[in-house]
């Protein structure tokens, strides 16, 4: 501020605050780490009939939401996290919560799958079904974590698209690269 000739007012000296109320320039935002985003997602009430999200879906949750990819969120990804959950549940709850138990049917799950642009073949949508249904559905729980790695994977294909001269979608990856894509 003394550069273009103004002094800093005396009521904002450092010293006329308490130094436990001073952040320093190297502290580092509150960040979570999966545990941390299980308790705030359980917490905010982002469950359906008292069944909240598993540790294994906060997880895939942190890796879809972890722009810097730092293997925790920060004020902004959680935020964005609330918003994401918040929209996943209220269509689970507004679309598929009515069974009894509450779950999401195959025709269900290919409706869904549709409405978000995941347009699977047959053998694909066998795979994921059998990998996240269990008596005859699929769970809240288990709705988010599939839809969440879908999203994932199609954000992983799309960083690496090629522009070629048709309407086709083809991406280049190394070996590393889709191994990384794969294991969510």
């Amino acid at each position: 501020m003394t550069s273009f000739g103004v002094s800093w007012p005396e009521e904002l000296q450092c010293n006329s605050f308490p130094e436990e109320m001073c952040i320093s320039e190297d502290s580092r935002a509150e960040m979570l780490n999966a545990e941390g985003v299980l308790a705030k997602l359980t917490a905010g009430g982002y469950s359906v009939r008292g069944k909240s999200l598993s540790l294994r879906t906060a997880r895939i949750l942190l890796t879809f939401m972890d722009a810097d990819r730092s293997r925790d969120l920060d004020v902004v990804e959680v935020f964005k996290l609330e918003h994401y959950v918040a929209f996943v549940r209220r269509e689970y709850v507004e679309l598929y919560e009515r069974r009894n138990p509450p779950s999401v049917t195959q025709t269900q799950m290919k409706k869904a799958l549709a409405a978000h642009s995941f347009n699977l073949e047959e053998d694909t949508f066998r795979v994921l079904w059998n990998e996240y249904q269990s008596n005859g559905g699929i769970d809240y729980d288990e709705f988010v974590a599939a839809l969440t790695k879908l999203q994932i994977l199609r954000d992983r294909f799309e960083a690496h698209l090629l522009s070629v001269p048709c309407e086709c979608q083809v991406a280049s990856f190394s070996f590393k690269q889709f191994m990384k894509s794969a294991l969510i």
